[in-house]
């Protein structure tokens, strides 16, 4: 079964139990706002970094493997959210507080590292990250 862009944030809520108070006051808060998912993405990765400085591996499983469903199972929208939305805010170090881009590396599965790659490509080198 395809994933689509409405079961994003639940699923990432049920993947990252910190992140479940935050999904729920954006989903009061932002409901009605076409930009909903990604205004929760920010939360979500500051929250994922809480999260990875309490060592919290089996969270990050949960999370990184549905980092994988949504970019191998996803729709083209759920894809594309996955990388510009979810993988690109965990590169943001702003969005860190002691944790590192770097940490979530060894969560990464097959797809989601190839796209890590791509999204610091571009904040390195800006290459865009459909170019080879």
């Amino acid at each position: 079964m395809t994933i689509t862009r409405s079961q994003i944030l639940p699923l990432l809520a049920d993947a990252c139990p910190p992140y479940r108070a935050d999904f729920d006051r954006f989903r009061t808060e932002f409901a009605d706002d076409e930009r909903f998912v990604y205004i929760g993405f920010t939360e979500f990765a500051r929250c994922l970094s809480r999260a990875m400085a309490a060592r919290d591996e089996q969270t990050m499983r949960s999370v990184f493997d549905l980092l994988e469903r949504f970019i191998t199972e996803g729709d083209a929208e759920v894809q594309e959210a996955a990388v510009v939305g979810i993988i690109k805010n965990l590169q943001n170090v702003n969005l860190h507080d002691k944790t590192t881009p770097d940490d979530y590396v060894p969560f990464l599965r097959a797809e989601s590292q190839h796209w890590w790659g791509r999204v610091k490509g571009f904040w390195v080198n800006g290459r865009l990250m459909n170019e080879d």
